[in-house]
């Protein structure tokens, strides 16, 4: 198995193709790496500095160089449309990024058909660009099926038949909730035990 890149701390940094078979279909994909840019167990983010985010944003498709101020934008769109999803994924009703209703999305015609893409410069356009993805995969359904692992948060595409996966990886996240569930019944029965 390949090590993961570690940022100056130490820290894992976030590997988008983890886990495999989880991939979003499509330009979905995009959004799900976008919101997979953080390690929301350790802290470390590709869009913590603007080096290292002008590089991981490069790296996506978005030529762009962000200041610390542009770059702290992003980050909390990024947060907000976290949260929206996660309350997706957990059948709440979500609060939809600030940016929605300002967003600038203009429509291209593709051998394919019409298609939104976002307008604007800069993170900007990263913002636009990620919200035109999220509009078109909510009318066509499949935002339904972009969730949120209960346990570290990570974004997964849920293959599952009724759309209810918990985890991103049933062998490492659901294993680990599985076991913090099963050491906190045995101490609660530990704890009664006691209590007689």
């Amino acid at each position: 198995m390949a090590k993961h890149p570690v940022d100056d701390e130490g820290r894992a940094i976030p590997d988008a193709s983890w886990p495999p078979g989880r991939e979003a279909p499509g330009r979905l994909e995009q959004v799900r790496r976008f919101l997979n840019s953080t390690n929301r167990e350790n802290g470390a983010d590709h869009l913590g500095d603007p080096i290292r985010a002008a590089r991981w944003l490069n790296g996506e498709g978005w030529p762009v160089r962000p200041d610390e101020a542009q770059l702290s934008r992003l980050r909390r769109f990024r947060d907000e449309l976290h949260a929206a999803i996660e309350a997706r994924s957990r059948h709440a009703a979500p609060h939809w990024p600030a940016a929605m209703a300002t967003a600038a999305l203009t429509v291209e015609s593709t051998p394919a058909g019409p298609r939104l893409i976002g307008a604007g410069r800069g993170t900007d356009r990263v913002v636009n660009d990620v919200l035109a993805v999220v509009v078109e995969a909510h009318a066509g359904g499949s935002l339904d099926r972009l969730g949120v692992c209960a346990h570290c948060g990570w974004s997964f595409y849920d293959r599952s038949r009724n759309s209810g996966g918990q985890w991103c990886s049933m062998a490492a996240c659901g294993q680990r909730e599985k076991m913090r569930r099963y050491r906190a019944r045995k101490r609660a029965g530990a704890g009664a035990g006691r209590a007689r």
